[in-house]
């Protein structure tokens, strides 16, 4: 769904409010279980299931399952110099997914970076949604800040589970430059090898639409993207 329509005020907004260095706790991430009985087992002691998703992924007709867990350590909870009063959440989360075995299930995946950590007071949690179809495993996000910041908007991500990894085979975000208020949409098939961009400005009804296509680079890996919401899928 586009999210220009969303962002029609921030074309108004002048000024960028600067966030103070900000000290957040570090987190040490557990390692979870290599094999459980069911997943929900799969969460580290203080760690919540946030989302869970269930289907196929690796084509072999038992069910598996996504999960994103969210760290739940009051510590975390950060106060702003400038507000010492209120508090933000900085507790991290972690992507787990696992695949159903003949008893119970093994873990395929525990990720604590693409989903990314927030540490900045005015930015809102990331995490919109997961979910398996179709084989594949899907992943939404956002990012906007309530004040500061330069981009705004939404991601999307599909990957597939091949060579012993989920590769990333989709890639969407549809995004406003908060200063300009220039608007672009890119989505990308990394298996057709094809790449459609849609540009604009929130001032402005025209917009231009382009197609590209891109060089077989291969498919990159889940584990070496980094944070999602950082992801240049230009470089890949």
């Amino acid at each position: 769904m586009r999210i220009v329509g969303a962002f029609l005020l921030l074309a108004a907004t002048a000024a960028s409010a600067q966030t103070p260095e900000l000290k957040i706790p570090p987190v040490k991430y557990p390692a979870p279980p290599k094999k459980a009985a069911t997943p929900e087992k799969f969460a580290p002691k203080g760690w919540l299931v946030e989302a869970k998703a269930t289907g196929d992924l690796n084509g072999d007709s038992l069910p598996d399952a996504a999960l994103v867990l969210h760290l739940n350590n009051p510590k975390n909870w950060v106060s702003p110099p400038w507000a010492p009063t209120t508090r933000f959440n900085s507790n991290p989360r972690m992507l787990v997914v696992v695949f159903g075995a003949a008893k119970g299930y093994d873990l395929a995946l525990a990720d604590h970076v693409l989903i990314p950590r927030v540490e900045n007071a005015n930015q809102e949690q990331p995490f919109d949604g997961i979910k398996i179809e179709n084989g594949l495993l899907k992943l939404k996000m956002h990012l906007f800040f309530d004040a500061g910041g330069y981009r705004v908007g939404r991601w999307g991500f599909a990957f597939k589970w091949q060579d012993r990894g989920f590769k990333l085979v989709n890639f969407d975000r549809d995004s406003v430059i908060k200063k300009t208020g220039d608007t672009e949409v890119i989505s990308i098939d990394y298996l057709a090898g094809r790449k459609d961009v849609t540009t604009g400005n929130l001032s402005k009804n025209k917009e231009s639409k382009k197609r590209y296509g891109l060089a077989n680079k291969g498919l990159v890996d889940l584990t070496q993207m980094g944070d999602g919401l950082q992801f240049k899928p230009d470089e890949h």
